[in-house]
């Protein structure tokens, strides 16, 4: 049992920095790679805007066993799933409104929402919506929460460490102070870790992903209209 765990840990680890190494060599420095193999111009500008599909597939192929897992526990018992996704996507917007609230009154921060329905829809939005709809939240699920969880069992232990892992590698892509990237890094932080903290309570990804899409794509209509707040 001892060695069977430890063999699980080290395959999490394995999983784990393979995944970040992947999403950062992609994020950063994709163009330069099929530089080295003659691709330019044009061309090279449409796969690096592929990046964040491939980088998805290669995810879900390093993860592939919990996320099937996941997704037919999910679709097992789908209304209840549902309405829990749903109460986790009104609490996430509860606590990033709290947060803000709190964290504004010693230093300036912003909420994490995009208002997606603020003008017209155009066929060319279709793409940038479905990165920061879909596949970013995958992303940031399957390496932070589920990256993370494989390997620390401990509940409370597996979300800071989730959320630290996240600021320390999402604060080196702002071009400002460490101050001033330690405030826009903060809340999506904390937010990562309640994400890991339901998924080390359900042991569902599928759920927790369903949730952050929520979350992101219309916890700005739920600030809007809902009476605590007018934005």
């Amino acid at each position: 049992m001892v060695m069977l765990m430890k063999n699980e840990n080290i395959k999490g680890i394995i999983q784990l920095v393979i995944s970040i190494a992947i999403y950062y060599l992609l994020e950063h420095y994709f163009y330069d790679v099929i530089s080295l193999v003659g691709i330019k111009g044009d061309l090279a500008n449409f796969i690096v805007s592929l990046r964040y599909p491939i980088i998805c597939l290669l995810l879900f192929f390093i993860y592939r066993d919990n996320i099937h897992s996941s997704k037919n526990k999910y679709n097992k018992s789908l209304i209840m799933s549902i309405i829990f996704s749903l109460g986790t996507f009104v609490v996430l917007v509860i606590a990033d409104y709290l947060l803000v609230k709190v964290i504004s009154t010693f230093h300036s921060v912003e909420y994490g929402f995009t208002n997606y329905f603020g003008k017209s829809f155009e066929l060319n939005d279709i793409y940038p919506m479905a990165i920061d709809l879909v596949f970013i939240p995958f992303i940031v699920t399957v390496i932070y929460v589920l990256g993370v969880s494989n390997i620390i069992k401990n509940k409370t232990a597996a979300s800071v460490v989730s959320g630290i892992l996240y600021g320390v590698i999402h604060i080196m892509n702002y071009n400002c102070s460490l101050e001033c990237s330690f405030f826009i890094v903060l809340i999506p932080s904390i937010i990562i870790m309640l994400l890991t903290y339901l998924y080390k309570t359900t042991n569902n990804i599928w759920m927790v992903f369903i949730s952050y899409i929520l979350f992101k794509g219309l916890g700005y209509q739920i600030l809007r209209y809902l009476p605590w707040k007018k934005m």
